[in-house]
């Protein structure tokens, strides 16, 4: 099994973490899914407030 992004991890316009990939195997050419944001704040460990703070800031942050 194969996965591609399809479209970069980003913020949505709602504020929740949003990323879309592809899937492939040998049984289906591509399967488009759209990753949820509750399984991505729990993969990457950080609200995307706490990421966009971290991004923008001089210092670094940890966040429990």
């Amino acid at each position: 099994m194969e996965t591609k992004p399809v479209e970069p991890l980003c913020v949505s316009d709602d504020g929740l973490w949003s990323l879309t990939v592809a899937l492939n195997d040998e049984s289906y050419e591509c399967l488009t899914c759209r990753v949820a944001h509750t399984f991505l704040l729990e993969l990457i460990g950080w609200t995307p407030e706490q990421a966009l703070v971290s991004v923008f800031s001089r210092h670094y942050y940890k966040f429990a």
